[in-house]
Formats: C-alpha cells, structure tokens, sequence
C-alpha cells in the first residue's frame, strides 16, 4: 500500500510540475504594457486553475489522505468516520511526547454554501504559506527578485498536499468538490522552544442535499478506494444525537458547522452571494452560542472572518474591510429577535448580569461570542480590470488576517494555562467527537483535558502536576523559575498550616512581637 501512495505522489507531482511550465509559459507571454509580475500571474494562474478527467482524477485521488472525518448513511443511519489525519500531520513519527510535546496546533475553520471557492481559498492561503516558508518576498512583503520565477513555481510544485478545486466539466460544475472535512497542515511560528503549526480544514459545502460530490465520483470508479481510507480509520460510530440523527443533509452540515466552531481559533466563513449573508450569520452565531458558556477553562471566544469571495457584482469601496463589516454586520435591527436560540441565550444570559452588562445592541452580543469579527473581499477575477497582482495582494491580505487572529488565540490561551500540546489535543479530539457523536450539548474542554489525570491526593501529587505543566508550557524560563519557587514556598507554607498545629500559636506569638 505503501508503494502505491508513493506512486500517486510522484504521478502527483509530476502533472503538478506539469502544469506549473504551462503556467510559466503563460506567464511569460502576458503583455509587457501590464508590467504584471510573472509571479502574481504564476499565482493567480495556479490558485483559480480547474481541472478535468484524468488530471482532476488524480488530484482527488491523491487529496482522499487528507480527509480527516466525514458523515455517511449507512443503511439510513448516519456513521460518522474519523481518519488518523490529525496525526499523520502533527505526529508523522508516532514519537508522542518526544517530539510533539511543545508544538501547539491551531485550527482554521473554512465553512460556507457549497461553490463559494472554500478550497481555492485553503489553496491559496497554503501557496502563501510556501511562499512565505521560501523566503522568496521581500521585506516588504510585495516584492520579488528578477529571477525568482523558478524558486516560486519550486515551492509551489512541492509534495505537501492542498486541496483539489471544482471541477471544469460543466456537467459538473455546480457539485460539491469535496466529501466530508480535510485536514492540511501549513507552516509554523516557534517562540523560544514552542511551535505552533497552523491547520486548515476543508469543510464540505452546506445545501448541497444529496448531491454526490466530485469527490465521491471519482471514488466510486476505484476498487481500492475504502481499502486506503480503511487503513487510516481511527474510528467509527454511529451518531445517536437526535439532532445530527436526520435523513437529509441539514444534520450534517450542522455537526460539521458546530465541531468545527469548537475547536477552532478562527472561522472563516465564506459566502458569494450577498442575499444570504444575513441568515448565514444568523447560524454562525447560534453557534457560538452553543459553545461560549460551556467550554470551561477553555476562551471558547474566537475570530470570526467573513469573505466575501468571488461575487458576481464587484464594487471597489469593497476592499475597505469596515465599509465592508458596516454592510454585513447590521446594527439597526436586533439579531436575535427571529432566533430561538438566540433569544433564549440573551434572556439567560441578561439574567444573571447586572443591569449596565446585559446584551441590549448586536454589538453586546458580538463582543460576547466573538473575540473579534474581521471582514474581507476577494474579487472575482472575471471581472472588467481585475488584475492577477490585485488578486494576489487580496488573498495575501486574509492570511495576515488569519496570521494575526490564530497567534492571538495562542496568545489568549497561554496565558490562561489552557493551551494544548500535539498529545493532549489528540485525547481531546476523540472525546470531542464522542461528544458530538451522542450530544448537541456544548463540548467541554475542561473536563476532556483532565479526564485521564487523576485528582491529586496530597501536597506531592499537587506539587508533581505544577511542575508538568510548568515543564510543558512554552513561558519564558525565567517567569517559569520565579512562579516555580514562589508556588513551592507557598505550598510548603499552606501544609505547615494545616498540619503542624502545635506551631500556629508560637507562629503567631513571633507574627506580634515583629509587628
């Protein structure tokens, strides 16, 4: 089996580089009045390219190890399934604690309508991401050498996998791409010893009802399609949740939606159709809803990035992000009047607040269940004067966003001592989706990130957690030492306390006279 992935890889990369020369030679001929780099071009060119037949074959074939957990009906009851994709990525070794110990995952969530372009924007965000791990920008951060075309397709050709984007058969251009939810894992910023990798999910597009996905499609047409899923399958249960337990698609799409809130830092939710943004956020912020209260000792907050990508009408005050954010996120009507759950959550909520902390404008509600909320506009590139380095700059501008916000989270949880490495986030995860798989109730971290530590049962056992937890944390040496004496001293002083009482009195005989 081994062999045989070996073989797709290189078939992979060999039609890869294929396609990058062509794109090279396109590049090359664009008009010199332009004054367009060839690298932008080389970009846009590769990030909005479709495929068809045998090549759009292969990159499905090839982008089926990067599924990560999807949902089928089995026999009229859903199953949901979970592939080791989480490890291959963080883990590749299966050395453990060895060498994962101080790397600290983040998860960016992409979520939308089925035919937004969420896979050419996790396509994008990885190029930039290869750009970025070359070097080849400048300090600027807009600027490439003379001769760089070659390094740039390079990085760009390399074995790492991105997603495969829709199809360019027109018999099947309005089907999901994708089947269920792929994991990629994008380059890292350390601090000191601590590494924090970035992963992106490919979530399945919602409202496609019973659409069969091109990437299912092809699937079918391979015999040793489930022999190389089922090598990988982690886990396997059927979903019990009355709420995800539905015949048609809405279930799904709503588990999805909700594990994917859960565990990630930033959810990028994409949409190309103006019409539906008001109920899409609507969603968005049920689920939040869901989730902030519950996630204890874990800041369930996180950014929320809407896209507004690839829009049939194109309108250039749009690439201001607050005209953008004022036209998206409403202030004149309340958003919860409509919505149930909502409306239960701000009268629970408002319950138990003082009367200058309730929830009276969105804007009370948005800074409860988002951190923040960005927005930002990628044209189409269609459109009448669009230009590849225009596009490029756009899609250059989400990933500082998402740079930003993932690091903030890290930030966040660092200094709320919730941060969790590659093997505790292992555990969690298949608690969590135990959790979703029986539940609609919100996913407590907490309780999942200490199930398997027992409670201590005196001042050593207490004293031997800190000092794991202080060994694992990526805080500067030197705040650790301080903490570290300053807890062990105290420690020894609160058993002195309770234990020696035959010194309390003297204690505090000596406490008066030195008073």
């Amino acid at each position: 089996m081994e062999g045989c992935e070996q073989q797709h890889c290189e078939k992979h990369e060999t039609c890869w580089n294929r396609h990058l020369a062509v794109s090279s030679v396109w590049a090359n001929s664009a008009n010199a009045h332009k004054q367009v780099k060839r690298e932008m071009q080389l970009f846009s060119r590769v990030v909005m390219h479709s495929e068809v037949g045998e090549r759009l074959r292969q990159l499905h074939e090839r982008d089926r190890a990067a599924r990560w957990f999807n949902i089928r009906h089995d026999g009229g009851n859903p199953t949901l399934y979970v592939h080791n994709r989480f490890g291959k990525l963080c883990d590749p070794s299966r050395s453990g604690n060895i060498a994962t110990v101080n790397q600290y995952p983040s998860f960016v969530s992409f979520i939308g309508k089925s035919g937004v372009g969420k896979s050419t924007l996790v396509r994008a965000m990885m190029l930039l991401g290869a750009i970025n791990e070359s070097r080849l920008l400048s300090s600027t951060g807009n600027a490439f050498g003379p001769d760089d075309l070659e390094a740039f397709a390079k990085s760009m050709s390399s074995p790492r996998e991105i997603p495969v984007t829709k199809s360019g058969d027109l018999n099947h251009l309005t089907d999901p791409t994708t089947f269920g939810v792929h994991l990629y894992k994008d380059e890292y910023h350390s601090s000191g010893m601590a590494k924090f990798p970035t992963l992106f999910a490919d979530c399945e597009g919602f409202y496609t009802g019973k659409a069969l996905s091109n990437a299912e499609r092809f699937a079918e047409q391979q015999s040793d399609s489930s022999q190389t899923l089922a090598k990988h399958l982690l886990y396997k249960a059927e979903i019990t949740s009355p709420t995800y337990r539905t015949q048609d698609k809405r279930g799904i799409d709503l588990f999805y939606a909700r594990f994917l809130y859960a565990i990630s830092d930033v959810v990028v939710y994409v949409t190309n159709d103006d019409s539906l943004i008001e109920s899409s956020i609507t969603s968005i912020l049920e689920w939040a809803a869901a989730a902030v209260h519950n996630s204890i000792n874990h800041p369930s907050r996180k950014t929320l990035i809407i896209v507004r990508h690839m829009a049939n009408s194109h309108d250039p005050k749009l690439y201001d992000d607050d005209f953008l954010q004022r036209s998206y996120i409403k202030e004149d009507v309340k958003v919860w009047k409509g919505s149930k759950v909502l409306d239960d959550f701000v009268a629970e909520y408002n319950s138990k607040q003082e009367m200058t902390e309730c929830i009276y404008e969105n804007r009370d509600l948005y800074k409860i269940l988002f951190s923040e909320i960005l927005c930002c506009y990628i044209p189409n590139k269609n459109h009448v004067g669009i230009q590849p380095d225009e596009l490029f700059h756009r899609y250059q501008h989400l990933r500082e966003k998402i740079d930003a916000a993932s690091q903030q989270a890290q930030s966040l949880r660092q200094k709320s001592w919730t941060q969790y490495n590659v093997p505790t986030l292992s555990s969690i995860l298949l608690k969590a989706f135990e959790h979703f798989r029986v539940s609609d109730r919100a996913f407590d971290f907490y309780m999942a990130a200490r199930n398997d530590n027992p409670t201590p049962g005196g001042i050593s056992e207490h004293l031997a957690n800190f000092l794991r937890l202080v060994l694992e944390t990526s805080t500067d040496s030197s705040m650790k030492l301080k903490m570290t004496k300053h807890y062990i001293a105290l420690s020894f002083v609160i058993w002195a306390l309770r234990h020696l009482n035959h010194c309390k009195p003297s204690f505090k005989l000596d406490w008066g006279k030195n008073n």
